[in-house]
């Protein structure tokens, strides 16, 4: 495994432009020569956008969206995951996947990042973005997957942090197109059938075709429903150009771009 902690990853790509890959529907408006100066970037990944593209990295906050990274994605360097724990423990509040031997996080070149205690975004806090990840510090990531991509990518030392397909304001995903939800719902399904004797796995796998292959509005994210992103992400991106990392955007129709990310074309160099 090519990286094992998060200190592994510390300043390894120092001054240089990382792209954080949301599931938005955004994605399917970048045209080809955008996509490919992309892919052929420094990204991350995130839950469900292996449909999109094969990213550097890769983090994911459920069981669900990382197996489908685990068994269908993509990625070059490591993938990060922030979700609850593998085997028997009773520690964990909202249980564990009971079958997966303590080897899958290695097997899969993961880096557990819940073992670092994820936590929620508050002022007091936010110039740990730019601390060293020792064993027993802290990254963020517990309120959403966009606070914990671009605490990697600060981490890494990114001195651009673009946002692709991270709007936080519509409901839809780019995996909606109908080619692309066939192949969610199809691999959705095997690995229903591959994990079918873990309970947890299970639900979790079946709380997302609830929320996002069937639509149920019962489970929208809270986020969805009023911008409260915005405020946290205020604070980052005072905390980051604070540090000379400026956050950017392609689209104003963005709750990164209301929380002050500055505003690049597509064809911007």
């Amino acid at each position: 495994m090519k990286y094992s902690k998060l200190s592994d990853v510390y300043q390894i790509h120092k001054g240089e432009t990382i792209y954080l890959i949301g599931n938005g529907p955004a994605l399917l408006e970048i045209p080809e020569k955008k996509y490919n100066e992309i892919k052929n970037g420094i990204t991350i990944g995130s839950n469900s956008s292996h449909l999109f593209m094969p990213t550097t990295y890769q983090s994911c906050s459920s069981w669900s969206s990382y197996l489908l990274s685990c068994h269908y994605g993509e990625v070059s360097g490591c993938r990060f995951y922030s979700g609850q724990g593998i085997g028997d423990d009773s520690s964990w509040p909202f249980g564990t996947a009971t079958t997966l031997k303590s080897t899958f996080f290695k097997n899969n070149n993961t880096i557990f990042t819940s073992n670092h205690a994820v936590h929620p975004v508050h002022r007091p806090v936010c110039d740990a973005l730019f601390g060293d990840p020792m064993e027993d510090e802290q990254i963020f990531g517990a309120d959403n997957i966009i606070f914990a991509c671009t605490n990697l990518a600060t981490i890494m030392g990114a001195s651009k942090i673009v946002y692709v397909g991270f709007d936080q304001r519509e409901s839809g995903h780019y995996y909606d197109k109908p080619q692309l939800m066939c192949e969610l719902q199809k691999q959705t399904q095997e690995m229903l059938e591959k994990y079918s004797n873990d309970p947890y796995i299970v639900a979790e796998l079946q709380n997302m075709i609830r929320l996002n292959i069937l639509k149920d509005e019962s489970l929208k994210p809270e986020f969805l429903k009023k911008d409260w992103c915005k405020p946290k992400l205020l604070l980052m991106f005072e905390c980051m150009r604070k540090n000379n990392v400026t956050p950017f955007v392609h689209r104003t129709n963005s709750i990164v771009y209301d929380a002050g990310a500055t505003l690049k074309g597509y064809d911007d160099e």
